[in-house]
C-alpha cells in the first residue's frame, strides 16, 4: 500500500510530545514517500533581504529532526547511519540550484508544491528532486520546514529517452520517398513526412491541425473517393485497412487505423502503384 505523507507543524509537534507519537511515527515510517522534516537551531528571519534569508537556511544550524526509512533509501544512506544524526548540507548541500529553491520557497511563503532541488545522495550522486514543502514561521521566525521530497531523475530521463526514439522515428519517415499522414479522431493532421508535403504542395507547419479533407482536396485532383474511404476507417471500430487508387496519380493510397491507440486514429499513406504482372 502507498501512502501519501505531509507532515504538518501540528504532526512535527506532536511527534515529540503527543502521547499518540508511537501512532502517528508508524504512518510516517510506513510511507513509501520520503517525509522529512529540517529545523533550525537559530531560527530562520524571514522579514530579512532575500539573500540574508538564503543565507540563514543554510547556515543557521539546520538538523533533520524526522526523517522516515523511505528518506533514508532515497539518499542510499548506509545502513549504520541514522539521517537525524547527519548533518543536512550532506544531502542539501548549498548551490545554486538550492539556492533557487530557497527563493523558490520564499517568494510562495514556504508553500509550494513540486519544487525543483539538486540534493546529493550518501553515493555522492546528485539528483534531481521534487519536494512539496510547508513551514511553521512564527512572529517573522522560521522555526521548521517540513514535506515529501522524489526522484524525478529517472522520469525525466525517460521522457529524454521517448524524445529521442520520436525524433529518431520522425527522421526515418522523413526520409521515405512514400507520403505518410497520421491523422486524429477527429481527422485533423497529426503528422506529415517529407513525401506528404511535396505531394500536397504545403509545408508541414501547415498541414498540422488542418482537417484532412480540404487538403486532400486542394489540388488538380479528385480525391473524394480517398476522403469518403479515409472518413469511414476513421468510424470504423475495429480495424479495416483500405486501399484506394486516385485516378490521374501513379500510387495506389493505403488507409489502415487502430481503434485502440488514444492519439493517432489513421495512417495514410501512398506507395507505388505497381501493375500486376
Amino acid at each position: 500500500m502507498h501512502y501519501r505523507c505531509m507532515i504538518t507543524s501540528h504532526q512535527t509537534d506532536l511527534l515529540a510530545k503527543s502521547p499518540s507519537q508511537e501512532v502517528l511515527r508508524g504512518v510516517l515510517e510506513a510511507s513509501s514517500e520520503a517525509c522529512w522534516c529540517m529545523e533550525f537551531g537559530i531560527p530562520v528571519d524571514v522579514t530579512a533581504p532575500d539573500s540574508e534569508v538564503v543565507r540563514q537556511v543554510f547556515e543557521n544550524d539546520p538538523y533533520w529532526s524526522f526523517a522516515n526509512p523511505a528518506m533514508a533509501q532515497l539518499y542510499l544512506l548506509p545502513s549504520d547511519h541514522t539521517l537525524t544524526d547527519r548533518p543536512v548540507a550532506e544531502i542539501f548541500p548549498r548551490n545554486p540550484q538550492n539556492e533557487e529553491f530557497v527563493l523558490n520557497l520564499i517568494a510562495n511563503g514556504f508553500e509550494v508544491d513540486a519544487a525543483p532541488a539538486r540534493d546529493t545522495r550518501y553515493d555522492n550522486v546528485q539528483i534531481e528532486v521534487e519536494n512539496d514543502v510547508r513551514a511553521h514561521i512564527e512572529g517573522g521566525r522560521l522555526l521548521r520546514m517540513f514535506g515529501n521530497v522524489r526522484d524525478v531523475g529517472k522520469h525525466r530521463r525517460r521522457e529524454a529517452a521517448l524524445a529521442h526514439q520520436l525524433r529518431l522515428a520522425q527522421t526515418v519517415l522523413g526520409f521515405l520517398p512514400m507520403p505518410v499522414l497520421a491523422l486524429g479522431d477527429t481527422g485533423n493532421i497529426l503528422f506529415a513526412n517529407a513525401a506528404a508535403t511535396r505531394l500536397l504542395g504545403a509545408s508541414e507547419a501547415d498541414l498540422l491541425g488542418r482537417e484532412y479533407a480540404p487538403v486532400l482536396n486542394g489540388g488538380p485532383r479528385d480525391r473524394r473517393a480517398l476522403v469518403a474511404a479515409i472518413d469511414n476507417v476513421i468510424a470504423a471500430p475495429f480495424p479495416t485497412p483500405q486501399d484506394i487508387h486516385v485516378d490521374g496519380e501513379e500510387h495506389l493510397w493505403t488507409i489502415t487505423n487502430s481503434p485502440a491507440d488514444d492519439a493517432i486514429a489513421v495512417i495514410v499513406s501512398a506507395a507505388p502503384n505497381r501493375p500486376e504482372v
